[in-house]
């Protein structure tokens, strides 16, 4: 990543990231409550992602399956494979790493996690947005920057703070008209505070 004190970061998180992978193994599992459990024997599982259907009915991360159920009996579950007792996160390591192929492709990143990464900006933004200058992005471009099935959230993160602003409706999110009103852009955002 650049070194300085003016950097462009965004942080980008995959939402609901665990689940997004169980939804695009199991398309039948969009649009409707559901969650990621693992280690089953007890209570049904611990749950680790939750759909925002489910999250609806009250359905949260941490809570034991059986807990859920009560709140929402139609609760659909996916289950963590599991490998000599132990939890199997093979599944979720290569979506992640396809997400992260694709992220590179932009910028230098270092990953956070298994859904999150910072992508270093800084050598890019200033001649992307005077390409760009206010328009859309080019639609050859967005084939290449979709991952299917796994829809993220991404936003300004001066200096790498690791803001977590952002929501899934978008609105944290700015397109800057031109170089050097990225500030500005996102000065009415709930990730402001972060400039």
């Amino acid at each position: 990543m650049s070194r300085g004190r003016e950097r462009v970061v965004a942080l980008v998180d995959m939402d609901c990231f665990f689940m997004q992978v169980e939804q695009r193994l199991d398309p039948q599992l969009r649009g409707r409550p559901c969650a990621v459990v693992q280690y089953t024997e007890w209570q049904g599982g611990g749950i680790i992602a939750v759909s925002y259907e489910a999250r609806a009915f009250g359905v949260s991360r941490g809570m034991w399956a059986s807990e859920a159920r009560a709140l929402c009996p139609e609760l659909a579950l996916a289950r963590v494979p599991q490998a000599r007792g132990k939890a199997d996160l093979t599944r979720y390591r290569e979506a992640s790493a396809e997400v992260m192929r694709v992220l590179s492709r932009f910028a230098a990143i270092e990953r956070a996690s298994i859904d999150e990464a910072y992508l270093d900006l800084t050598d890019s933004a200033r001649h992307r947005l005077r390409d760009l200058s206010g328009r859309p992005l080019p639609a050859a471009l967005l084939p290449s920057t979709f991952v299917q099935g796994l829809p993220s959230e991404a936003g300004p993160d001066p200096a790498g703070k690791g803001t977590r602003r952002a929501d899934p409706a978008g609105k944290g999110t700015h397109h800057p008209r031109s170089p050097g009103k990225a500030h500005s852009a996102c000065s009415d955002s709930p990730g402001s505070r972060a400039w």
